[in-house]
């Protein structure tokens, strides 16, 4: 393989990786606080109990748990069929901690309400160290899940050297 080709590939393999946000407008961003005690115990709960029904593999049960955006933005069974795809691999829990919380008023593709949002690393039987993101928004008293996702950062190296 010729150097030149290396150090394109390298280049592109970078430029895949790399991404950018545009705003285009005045518009600023919203703050986000840790709210306060009472706010994260709440949204702590919320989170214990959906990741309950996912832990015990109760997806579709889970589908009681969500809030208007994602009942207006999706159906119960594409929602159990990302659950099955996405969480199911992963093998059981074990152990959870929290990594933070974040409370703001506006969320992308929502109407302006309160919005909550809890990161947990999670060690699963088949892969340690993901993070689980529940994001919840408040309907009434309760926080209705509008949110979830799973993220593990992968590290790769590689050798351009013969």
């Amino acid at each position: 393989m010729s150097r030149k080709f290396a150090w394109a590939m390298m280049l592109a393999m970078v430029l895949v990786l790399c991404s950018c946000k545009v705003r285009i407008g005045p518009e600023k961003e919203e703050p986000v606080s840790a709210g306060t005690e009472q706010q994260q115990r709440e949204v702590l709960a919320a989170a214990e109990k959906f990741a309950d029904r996912l832990d015990k593999g109760r997806y579709a049960e889970s589908w009681e748990l969500v809030g208007p955006v994602l009942l207006a933005s999706s159906t119960k069974q594409k929602f159990t069929g990302f659950l099955t795809t996405t969480r199911k691999p992963l093998g059981a829990a074990g152990k959870r901690e929290i990594i933070g919380f974040g409370f703001q008023k506006k969320l992308d593709n929502a109407p302006l309400g309160q919005y909550a949002t809890i990161a947990v690393k999670t060690d699963f039987a088949k892969v340690r160290g993901v993070e689980e993101t529940f994001v919840f928004e408040q309907a009434g008293k309760d926080w209705k899940l509008v949110g979830y996702s799973l993220w593990k950062q992968q590290t790769f190296s590689f050798s351009l050297s013969k």
